[in-house]
């Protein structure tokens, strides 16, 4: 079982669910890693994560504060 979207979209990065698996699989040198069925799903939350930093800082800016 893979936690992925179904549907063949782009998503934030600009891939999609083949583009991941194909990265994925040059960047790990194709070898298998213990529960990368969550790598699409962990890289989805990098992706949240940073654009919800992002907003902060621009935020914060518009207020004049900083971090």
């Amino acid at each position: 079982m893979t936690y992925e979207n179904p549907i063949l979209e782009k998503s934030i990065g600009e891939i999609d669910t083949v583009e991941f698996k194909q990265l994925f699989d040059q960047r790990s040198n194709y070898s298998e890693w213990f529960a990368e069925n969550f790598a699409p799903a962990a890289y989805d939350s990098i992706w949240a994560a940073a654009l919800a930093l992002n907003m902060t800082i621009e935020k914060m800016a518009a207020r004049g504060t900083s971090m």
